[in-house]
């Protein structure tokens, strides 16, 4: 996971791509396993696959539906993401960015991802302003101070693999150029490449319940 791709404009039409999928589908791939944060009392992860070989993609919008569908499945797979939601929320609060925020836009959570509702609570009775992408009328991105998605697949670039419709990017385009940016989603959810494209944002921060990632800076670095 340590040389993420962002692929920019004008760059060539093929991408790295890294595709995770369940154990046995191809034994030829590399096992990896995926442990548990240690320390923290809750068992191991499933073993995966995980073919990082680099793979010329004409084009990365199937390559996007495909890594999709097994991220989905890894995510589905973790049998403890109550836990891990609890410490993403607890990193996420620690930021200096969130605890100064005085408005914070977070998503409501669907089955498979990070659970925000503790989080929002919280937030809400130490007078945070929280707004949601549903709200109507929608969030005006010109007034957001931190703005938290939520992602099928993170780098620790920043890149981020969406459910596909766009509307993040679409909103992220248009945030105030202080507004920081956060991703959030469970440790196997961080791989080291995804396929990316012109119009994707890339995101200033990343959060794990494994810990957090300058993605600025790691961008900064080059690597």
């Amino acid at each position: 996971m340590n040389d993420p791709i962002v692929n920019p404009t004008g760059s060539p039409s093929w991408v790295p791509v890294t595709i995770v999928t369940p154990v046995g589908k191809w034994p030829r791939t590399l096992r990896k396993s995926l442990a548990s944060n240690a320390g923290s009392g809750v068992g191991s992860v499933a073993l995966i696959d995980v073919d990082t070989r680099l793979q010329r993609v004409s084009d990365p919008t199937s390559a996007k539906a495909e890594l999709r569908r097994e991220m989905r499945s890894v995510r589905r797979s973790l049998p403890d993401r109550a836990e891990r939601s609890e410490r993403i929320w607890r990193r996420v609060e620690a930021l200096d960015v969130v605890r100064l925020a005085d408005v914070v836009m977070v998503f409501t959570s669907v089955p498979g991802e990070p659970d925000t509702s503790a989080f929002i609570a919280r937030r809400r009775a130490l007078g945070t302003t929280i707004v949601l992408p549903e709200d109507v009328p929608p969030p005006d991105p010109t007034c957001i101070d931190v703005v938290i998605v939520p992602a099928v697949a993170l780098t620790r670039a920043g890149a981020r693999l969406g459910q596909g419709g766009g509307w993040y990017d679409r909103f992220l385009s248009r945030v105030r150029s202080d507004c920081a940016t956060i991703g959030v989603g469970f440790e196997p959810q961080l791989l080291e490449q995804l396929p990316t494209e012109p119009h994707d944002v890339p995101l200033d921060t990343v959060v794990t319940d494994a810990g957090v990632v300058d993605s600025v800076g790691f961008r900064a670095a080059g690597r």
